[in-house]
């Protein structure tokens, strides 16, 4: 994979929480509980630095180094203010609240086909500041973020190969047993698991989701449009688009 520029990175502000404490917290957040903080100039540093411990035995001739607890910093954000953008408005509501938020950053580093690197952290608002300068001087916001605990980095993947790859599946019959198909997806890490996200699986199949097998006795016939998505419990997502016609008894 080339290395990639900043262009195009989002930072997204999540509900106030004292409890996210792992990567599968904030993977539990749906799209509705972030808000996108517009017009971003400067995304300053993100990640960890470990206390150096010293020590000097009386009978030894060298120092020892030992690492120590990792401390995350603080993030320094550089915004064109925008009054009426809701992810600005939300940082200011979490300056002045003492409990510290969600907050996720997401690169424009994806693979075609692929899914981006995305960080997830907690931290505390502790510094809301106007730059207003002189005359046309840019009016920009400068955000300081208190990383409260670990960051948590999902790299950028490859995009998933879906067998069967789309369309239309095995066909079914009204009251008979359904012969079933499984959809696989490979590519990711970790541990893969299916839903159907869009339309409808045809009344009396159901999904696996952990093998991703379609079974039952359809109940109804007609044709049912639906979509799969697979994802990887460390790195990896994808979706493909699936029909199955239901012949009538």
């Amino acid at each position: 994979m080339s290395i990639n520029s900043t262009a195009g990175a989002l930072v997204d502000i999540g509900p106030a929480t004292t409890t996210a404490a792992t990567m599968a917290d904030f993977q539990a957040y749906g799209p509705a509980d972030w808000l996108d903080i517009g017009l971003v100039e400067d995304l300053g540093e993100l990640g960890g630095e470990a206390e150096q411990l010293l020590f000097k035995a009386i009978g030894e001739k060298a120092t020892r180094r030992l690492k120590g607890t990792p401390d995350y910093g603080s993030m320094e954000l550089v915004l064109g203010r925008d009054p009426l953008n809701r992810g600005q408005q939300e940082l200011q509501t979490a300056f002045r609240d003492h409990r510290p938020y969600a907050f996720r950053v997401r690169l424009e580093d994806a693979p075609v086909g692929g899914t981006p690197s995305t960080f997830y952290f907690r931290a505390m608002v502790s510094s809301f500041r106007h730059q207003l300068g002189a005359e046309n001087n840019i009016t920009r916001t400068n955000v300081a973020l208190g990383i409260d605990g670990e960051v948590f980095e999902v790299p950028a993947a490859l995009g998933l190969n879906f067998s069967p790859v789309m369309g239309a599946l095995t066909a079914g019959e009204e009251g008979t047993v359904y012969a079933g198909v499984t959809i696989a997806a490979t590519g990711g890490t970790g541990t893969a698991s299916y839903a159907v996200t869009d339309g409808n699986l045809p009344p009396g199949l159901s999904l696996n989701a952990s093998t991703g097998a379609i079974s039952g006795t359809p109940t109804t016939a007609g044709t049912y449009n639906f979509t799969i998505t697979a994802t990887y419990s460390t790195s990896g997502t994808g979706a493909a688009v699936y029909s199955i016609t239901v012949d009538p008894a």
